[in-house]
């Protein structure tokens, strides 16, 4: 390209940029629609593991509270994500219809000239005929929106750009609303002044101010430098955006006779060249801190009429307005603007990870829940198992303390103890019962015991009841002897015997007792009978002891082992189901976080990479 840009040229220029423009906007909408994907993905699943998790859980499971809490935390953050996401849509859409191109905004009042010069830009004529329109290549025909309208007095109707497919000119109040065109690459709005827009579509005039790659204010070169005007100019300096100031219809009309038509003409001549500087001059001076070089003189009626003439275009003006859009479309802003669809995905999913953080805090959450219990769960039942025993031990204590009376009834003992039982059992299953419930309680407030009253009834048998007997021949009368026998022999037999019997019968004092007695006895037969008499006896049984004590003992052992078993495996069925469960959702919640972090970073990296790619 020439140093020369006239028109033709610059929308060239501009079909390009739009070309990069769309790429890069491409490339941010493939990424998205990858984000978009992971995103719901991770929400159906994450659904799906929580919905199912607590479809196996019962209602009254302590846990249960905190899997409603994740689900509200799934719901509540896809909601936010949903709705970052319509915003970051809106964005792209807003990008397809105004920032795919360099963004002009035109700012002037009432008679400066900006529609004409909008016209100028579109069709390269202030003022086009339809001839001339249909002349346009389709890829070069500009595309009129309208987007608000203010109804002010002698204002331009809605959508009249739109249907004429260009500015009014010469109206008193032209610019009613706001209006434009798009050019393959170029997107010009016409907007009312600065204090001229309502309500209505004064936030929307401020949102295309933000996003203007080049503010243009226009004002009439025959009256340069009003207050009003320069007021406006300062306001739109002070946001920061690059502004270009255009003295416009900088020519005047001269009056020559036209010798082969033999009648005056007028002809559009520009002004001085003086006077195009002294004018730029005041008004630089006026608003302090303009560079001169940012306030242009052109005159779009001189460069229609003299288009085929490069010197003169150059003197319009219109050159190096066209030579400045094309600069500052290269420039490194307009690169970053180009850039914008990646870099605000880019910073989306910087948006997103943070989002993920209460997941990852609910699933921390969890894991401490899990080790809470885990490790809180023996203790508690212990001390519950222990006061459960004790409590056990107590009623079976009394109940043989009511049992001494039956000790030399072994029947009827047994008759006691199986009776007892029954009342036993009843009372250990409340034992378990309440301990259970206690014991959970402890542990989450919200538990609502719902184990089985399982208790084990085979390690319960009711061992029997029994007295230690022994058998002893006693005197049943006598049968006299033949012979004569000393009387010592008799006194010796009766003493042995019956000191052994009464040991038998009661210890060494029993022995004692026996002794004596039996050494009178053995006196007697010696001295009563002869010595072929015999004694007649008869068998008796006679009670020395009982296994009650060692009864009690094992009753009291089976009752607090039967304690300890129910206990620990009534609490261990309530919380390893719910711990399984809840060790499957947490391994899942990891697993899945993982996947979608590790896709989001994934996103990211692309991202940055296309950014780096287009240059900024």
């Amino acid at each position: 390209m020439s140093d020369l840009i006239l028109r033709e040229q610059l929308l060239t220029s501009f079909q390009t940029l739009k070309s990069d423009f769309m790429a890069s906007l491409v490339d941010a909408k493939k990424l998205d629609s990858e984000f978009q994907k992971a995103q719901k993905t991770f929400a159906v699943r994450m659904e799906s593991h929580i919905r199912q998790a607590k479809k196996r859980l019962p209602e009254e499971n302590p846990l249960s509270r905190q899997i409603d809490g994740i689900l509200s935390a799934i719901s509540d953050t896809d909601k936010a994500w949903q709705a970052n996401l319509a915003s970051y849509d809106k964005g792209l859409s807003f990008r397809q219809d105004f920032q795919d191109s360099l963004l002009v905004f035109v700012f002037g009042k009432v008679k400066s000239g900006k529609s004409s010069l909008g016209n100028y830009i579109a069709w390269g004529h202030t003022d086009p005929s339809e001839n001339l329109k249909s002349d346009v290549p389709n890829d070069l025909l500009p595309e009129y929106f309208t987007a608000a309208n203010t109804n002010v007095v002698n204002g331009d109707a809605d959508d009249e750009a739109k249907r004429r497919r260009e500015f009014r000119v010469g109206a008193t109040e032209a610019t009613s609303s706001i209006q434009g065109f798009r050019l393959p690459g170029l997107t010009w709005v016409d907007s009312p002044g600065l204090h001229s827009v309502t309500d209505s579509n004064g936030k929307l005039a401020q949102e295309y101010v933000s996003h203007a790659d080049l503010i243009l204010y226009t004002m009439s070169s025959g009256s340069p430098g009003r207050a009003s005007d320069l007021k406006e100019i300062r306001e739109l300096k002070s946001k920061g955006k690059e502004t270009l100031i255009l003295l416009t219809g900088s020519d005047v009309n001269e009056e020559d006779w036209d010798d082969e038509l033999g009648e005056p003409v007028s002809r559009v001549q520009m002004k001085s060249k003086e006077t195009r500087q002294q004018q730029r001059e005041y008004i630089a001076k006026e608003l302090e801190g303009i560079d001169s070089n940012d306030i242009l003189s052109n005159s779009a009626r001189y460069a229609q009429e003299y288009l085929t003439d490069p010197k003169e275009m150059q003197n319009s003006g219109m050159v190096e307005l066209f030579s400045r859009l094309h600069s500052i479309s290269q420039n490194q802003g307009v690169q970053i603007k180009r850039a914008v669809p990646m870099t605000n995905f880019s910073n989306f999913l910087d948006k997103c990870r943070k989002e993920l953080l209460p997941y990852t805090k609910l699933t921390n959450e969890l894991d401490a829940q899990i080790a809470h219990l885990e490790s809180s769960v023996p203790k508690v039942m212990a001390r519950y198992t222990r006061e459960a025993q004790k409590e056990m031990y107590a009623i079976i204590d009394d109940t043989f303390n009511t049992l001494e009376n039956y000790r030399d009834d072994d029947e009827q003992m047994n008759k006691e103890l199986r009776s007892a039982r029954r009342s036993w059992d009843a009372k250990l299953q409340q034992i378990i019962g309440h301990a259970l419930e206690s014991g959970l309680a402890e542990i989450s407030n919200e538990l609502k015991h719902a184990a089985d009253k399982t208790w084990y009834s085979a390690s319960l048998e009711l061992p029997n009841f029994s007295i230690e007997k022994v058998t002893e021949q006693i005197s049943a009368g006598y049968q006299a002897g033949t012979k004569k026998r000393n009387s010592g022999w008799g006194g010796l037999g009766g003493l042995v015997a019956g000191g052994v019997a009464g040991f038998m019968l009661g210890g060494p004092a029993g022995a004692a007792l026996g002794a004596s007695l039996a050494s009178g006895a053995g006196s007697m037969a010696g001295s009563a009978f002869g010595s072929d008499a015999k004694l007649k006896t008869k068998t008796i049984e006679l009670n020395v002891g009982d296994n009650l004590e060692s009864l009690k003992k094992q009753l009291r052992d089976n009752y607090a082992n039967v304690v300890k078993t129910v206990i620990e495996d009534e609490s261990k069925k309530v919380l390893i189901n719910a711990l399984a469960e809840m060790r499957t959702v947490t391994r899942l919640l990891a697993t899945e976080l993982r996947e979608v972090n590790e896709r989001v970073e994934a996103l990211k990296a692309l991202s940055l990479q296309k950014i780096i790619k287009n240059g900024v």
